[in-house]
């Protein structure tokens, strides 16, 4: 992938603009990164749609959210910027998906569809043939819905994003 995809990968990474109140504090910033990482597997179109590889880009992204607050400011930066470029570098390695901000909008159906109906709609999901990253994208977007975040209607895009992962298959393969 650096091979081919290095300097795309290396630009985005320095392209990273982080809100400046996203900056004072790393847990703050975890949160943002975590925002992101939803923003990024729901925004994605085309063959990126509902991708296997953003997904998991999400649950790690939550995990992060945990770990940071046990580290020392330095070594939670630190975290962060690693973090920050192994999801820029699985959403390239992926071949950068088209991010469509309408996917992050409310649609007919997200609009009518409450989280306990997506809660049960989870729940009746087959768990010998479900990934179980379906469910903790479910519970991580149900977490992050009522917290306090740095994008205006984020509670909106993460119902989007738990209907998009309990309605349908996953892409796994690389577009283009």
């Amino acid at each position: 992938m650096l091979q081919d995809r290095g300097d795309y990968l290396s630009g985005l990474v320095m392209s990273i603009e982080v809100p400046p109140e996203a900056q004072k504090e790393v847990r703050e910033l975890s949160h943002w990164a975590l925002d992101q990482a939803i923003i990024v597997y729901q925004a994605a179109t085309g063959a990126g749609a509902n991708n296997f590889f953003l997904l998991h880009g999400v649950t790690s992204a939550w995990a992060l959210t945990k770990v940071v607050p046990l580290l020392k400011a330095e070594e939670a930066a630190e975290a962060m910027f690693y973090f920050l470029v192994a999801l820029l570098a699985v959403y390239v390695q992926q071949r950068s998906p088209e991010l469509d901000p309408k996917r992050l909008e409310e649609d007919e159906e997200s609009a009518k569809t409450t989280w306990e109906v997506v809660r049960r709609k989870a729940l009746s999901l087959d768990i010998k043939t479900t990934d179980e990253h379906v469910y903790k994208l479910v519970q991580v977007c149900v977490e992050r819905k009522g917290g306090r975040s740095l994008v205006p209607d984020m509670g909106r895009i993460c119902r989007r994003a738990a209907v998009t992962a309990v309605g349908g298959q996953f892409s796994l393969t690389r577009t283009s």
